[in-house]
């Protein structure tokens, strides 16, 4: 906050007049950036002085890019779903009660926590770091990027209640069980993040074709469906990230908690566990591209 009013003013005035002068910038759907660079966001929502030249100007407008961290654990069935010390490291009253309500009788479970806490995750991370994944989507306007949880699934009963309440069912056959992610600067407040989430089935169909050379074409066509009813989205204050993980409640073979978060073993199911970590940037000069999501290992702090 700008303590002198005279400073405050002509902040304000000139902030007006370049809102209503400049050109709103076009939207960057997921991928690369090209012609800009982005600079980290300091605490208090603004560029660090040390790397900014103009130290007097306070920055906080929307010319803010979105980095997604996205660790991915896989722990023995019951390690964090049953596991009420762990839940004690998140805050899940920063969601509204109907949104987690909803998710806990899906069997999903849903919390926000503060960097000060990190080095538990990190300890987790470590324990578990041969079977540990972590991506980073490129710094994006506007990212999506899709999460696969469990592949090649040759049959499944999905069954869960809808925001209104309403139980849903179906079965699928040869299909992937998938999330879709969505990531962006939270608007008047871009230090902070939105994340999105969506439950995907993808359906898998083959079909074979004969030419008339008497030749085979395996074809495989693919078939998303959205369980949009199920759709969670959440704002993620900065120095904080979002952990999703199965609930008690996964336990039900056909809840959507055990259907994406828990898999069969040969020894023992497992579940798991993801840890969204957003991280937002100041648009400044020159950016070059950046994969969406390349794995690199895990065993290092963020």
């Amino acid at each position: 906050m700008l303590r002198d009013p005279i400073i405050a003013t002509v902040t304000l005035i000139c902030g007006i007049a370049l809102a209503g002068c400049g050109q709103k910038p076009a939207a960057v759907e997921s991928g690369s950036m090209s012609g800009e660079s982005a600079v980290r966001v300091s605490n208090a929502g603004r560029v660090p002085t040390d790397e900014k030249a103009d130290l007097h100007i306070a920055r906080n407008d929307a010319e803010v890019v979105m980095e997604l961290d996205v660790y991915q654990l896989t722990v023995p069935v019951g390690g964090v779903s049953r596991n009420e010390k762990f839940w004690k490291h998140v805050d899940e009253d920063h969601l509204d009660l109907a949104t987690h309500d909803l998710l806990l009788k899906n069997g999903v479970r849903v919390g926000i926590g503060p960097n000060s806490e990190w080095d538990y995750f990190k300890a987790l991370i470590d324990q578990y770091g041969p079977t540990a994944r972590i991506g980073s989507a490129a710094p994006v306007r506007k990212g999506t990027l899709e999460l696969p949880l469990r592949t090649g699934v040759d049959f499944q009963d999905i069954f869960y209640l809808n925001d209104r309440g309403v139980l849903y069912g179906r079965s699928y056959q040869k299909c992937d069980n998938l999330l879709s992610v969505t990531f962006e600067p939270v608007p008047r407040q871009p230090s902070d993040a939105r994340i999105a989430l969506c439950a995907v089935v993808r359906g898998l169909r083959k079909q074979y074709e004969v030419t008339v050379l008497n030749e085979e074409r395996d074809i495989e066509y693919k078939r998303p469906e959205y369980l949009y009813d199920l759709r969670f989205k959440q704002d993620v204050p900065q120095d904080h990230f979002l952990v999703l993980a199965p609930s008690t409640v996964s336990a039900i073979s056909s809840s959507l908690g055990n259907t994406f978060f828990v898999r069969p073993g040969p020894a023992e199911p497992s579940e798991t566990v993801l840890i969204f970590c957003p991280r937002p940037f100041r648009v400044t000069g020159e950016v070059k591209s950046i994969p969406m999501m390349k794995t690199t290992p895990v065993g290092q702090s963020r």
